[in-house]
């Protein structure tokens, strides 16, 4: 990934994604905002306690360092489940109980919230086509990240050999620790990734969301080299990104963010 810093704002974005000029895109930090303590300082989340005000100006420094119009943000009301609601609105907009957003249309700010979760962002160059989706165990379970393929294939002719995917920023294999309905979840859903649920005693288990989204993306038909993942851990770098494991409700939350320009 590219990490970028613009007016004292960091966020990061995808090599792959950046080089084509055709969207503009982004995963935030915590830097750069105006929150105060315990949402210092670049919060994007209007649900916790922060000031909605300060979450207001926050949206908009983002959108002005990214390049994104703040009018037209697409926001999602996440459920941790598989629903992808497609687009065709340049108006601003909250998809309730939706957790990912496909689009054709030049305009919507396409916007999906992480504390760990893992941000799965789609374009294909060929067809205009982008994508968000917000993957946390639950929704990786179900594969939302084929899913969003299927829909970008379904509604858009997409073909996935062209299709370029982005595994943001999520809490790493080290730190995600989950109980045995969790891994009885996946055996029974995706056997397949197995060999990323790592036990750690007879209770306890990790996981490892990007290897897993990895691994469901090549399924999907995305080739390898389209595939760019950030390897950065939400909950080891403190300095940089919110974590709902390591600070549970005393945090903000990160975004990420992707329009075709």
């Amino acid at each position: 990934m590219i990490k970028s810093e613009k007016n004292g704002i960091i966020y990061y974005e995808f090599e792959h994604m950046a080089a084509t000029e055709l969207v503009n895109h982004c995963f935030s930090t915590r830097i750069g905002g105006v929150s105060k303590t315990p949402y210092n300082s670049m919060n994007l989340a209007y649900h916790l306690d922060d000031c909605q005000q300060a979450v207001d100006e926050n949206f908009r420094l983002i959108c002005a360092a990214v390049g994104f119009d703040h009018e037209k943000i697409a926001m999602t009301q996440q459920i941790h489940q598989d629903t992808i609601q497609i687009l065709t609105t340049t108006t601003k907009v909250v998809q309730n109980g939706v957790d990912g957003l496909i689009t054709a249309a030049t305009g919507p700010v396409l916007t999906t919230y992480y504390a760990d979760c893992t941000p799965l962002l789609f374009f294909d160059p060929e067809k205009k086509v982008i994508a968000n989706s917000h993957a946390g165990w639950r929704g990786t379970a179900l594969n939302i990240a084929k899913k969003t393929v299927k829909q970008m294939i379904d509604n858009f002719a997409c073909q996935p050999k062209n299709i370029l995917a982005g595994i943001g920023p999520c809490i790493s294999l080290a730190h995600f620790e989950v109980g045995g309905e969790v891994v009885q979840a996946f055996k029974k859903q995706l056997p397949e990734v197995a060999p990323h649920l790592k036990r750690k005693n007879a209770q306890k288990w990790h996981l490892d969301l990007t290897a897993i989204n990895y691994q469901l993306l090549i399924e999907a038909g995305l080739l390898e080299k389209n595939i760019e993942t950030a390897n950065l851990c939400t909950y080891e770098n403190a300095n940089l990104f919110f974590s709902h494991r390591r600070d549970g409700l005393a945090r903000g939350n990160m975004v990420a963010m992707i329009s075709l320009k």
